[in-house]
């Protein structure tokens, strides 16, 4: 490959490379290694500032200006913080102290954040201590001191966090400060959920789960009933080894989906309200008085007829002439009193309760799987001798 007759000056890196014809070649990797290494010892014996010639394999010199060292900076201890585990509703600070350093004067543009669940204040302190927040693109003198407060706000975040601030220069730097943190709510569940399956309507169900606080310390706690639809469910807490004022750090909770309850799949989110106050909490609505820990769980119910069906629709698509079709259908008694013996089981007309018309081609077969809970009806469909579609209601009498 050549380029003829380049010139080319690239900024701000300030690489130079003047040429009238550059050759790319390739080199044995150790070759490679060998020019590297000459490079930089002699970019490393050269004067800050000046350009260094070097040689290419057809005898042409490419130019390397290097580039000048800042003549004042940010000088700091530290530039990363770990929270450990900080409470979901909380918010963390740390300050990052720091000072100008070098010969001139330097000029800070702005404060950058990762994302805006991170705060950052930068802020002048004087001879007295004073601290000022800091006026982007005014120049600041050697000696002046700064501190960072960094603040990580848990709203909206679980899990291991890693969030940043940079202090952007005039001239391109950009500085990062780091915040580590894994999120947590107050109360440990266990079982993290509470799930409900095969519901009969008529009796309903109960579910259960047990908190406790991490911090170990005794708490009070109630439900926020405002999310709960009122008549389909309600939450008992019973303490586990209570003090005498009622208080535990492990409680055993239970919902009740009560009779009546309507089919279909239903969805709760149980807040858990306590009365230790959050000391760390990112909102205070009232001004010293401190929120209480929140945390809260999801159920989930299936509340079904007294017989689930699965699939409640069977689809047998295209059917090819003396090409059978099978499908299966699962029948389960919900109702624990009672035994499921199907009497007598046919395919139905849909809404005129007469027989479809190849009933002959249609046939099922009943095995159980469970006794007196579960039956297995399977549905084939063969050799129709005319063209058309299939539909009907599988009825089974009990």
């Amino acid at each position: 490959m050549h380029a003829q007759d380049s010139s080319i000056a690239i900024s701000p890196t300030r690489i130079i490379v003047r040429s009238s014809a550059i050759r790319l070649l390739r080199l044995p990797s150790w070759t490679a290694v060998l020019c590297a290494a000459a490079l930089l010892t002699s970019c490393g014996a050269s004067d800050p500032g000046a350009e260094e010639a070097v040689q290419s394999s057809d005898g042409n010199q490419a130019s390397i200006e290097a580039e000048p060292e800042p003549t004042s900076w940010l000088a700091y201890e530290s530039d990363e913080t770990d929270f450990g585990t900080v409470f979901f509703g909380s918010a963390r600070s740390h300050r990052f102290p720091m000072v100008i350093q070098g010969e001139d004067p330097l000029i800070i543009n702005a404060i950058q954040r990762s994302c805006g669940c991170t705060e950052g204040k930068l802020l002048v302190v004087d001879e007295q201590g004073v601290e000022t927040e800091f006026v982007p693109e005014q120049p600041y003198d050697p000696g002046t001191k700064f501190v960072l407060v960094a603040t990580l706000n848990t709203v909206g975040k679980m899990g291991q966090q890693s969030q940043n601030l940079r202090i952007i220069h005039e001239d391109g730097r950009a500085p990062k400060f780091t915040m580590l943190g894994n999120i947590e709510s107050y109360l440990l569940a266990d079982p993290p959920g509470i799930v409900l399956k095969h519901v009969n309507p008529l009796k309903g169900s109960s579910g259960q789960t047990r908190i406790t606080s991490r911090d170990a310390r005794p708490f009070g706690v109630e439900i926020l009933k405002k999310v709960l639809p009122p008549g389909e469910v309600t939450v008992d807490f019973d303490a586990v080894n209570p003090d005498a004022d009622g208080r535990s750090n492990t409680w055993d909770v239970t919902l009740n989906l009560l009779p009546g309850i309507s089919k279909g799949d239903h969805q709760y989110k149980l807040i858990f309200v306590t009365d230790v106050e959050n000391e760390h909490a990112a909102i205070i609505k009232e001004e010293g008085k401190f929120p209480t820990h929140r945390s809260d769980i999801w159920a989930k119910a299936e509340v079904r007829s007294l017989m689930d069906v699965r699939p409640q629709r069977l689809s047998f698509g295209g059917i090819i002439p003396g090409s059978p079709v099978s499908k299966t259908v699962i029948v389960r008694n919900l109702d624990p009193d009672f035994e499921f013996k199907p009497k007598e089981y046919r395919l139905l007309r849909p809404g005129e309760g007469g027989v479809v018309s190849f009933i002959d081609h249609c046939k099922v077969k009943a095995r159980e799987t469970e006794p007196g809970v579960a039956w297995e009806f399977e549905l084939t469909i063969s050799r129709p001798e005319e063209d058309g579609n299939f539909g009907g209601v599988l009825m089974i009498l009990t």
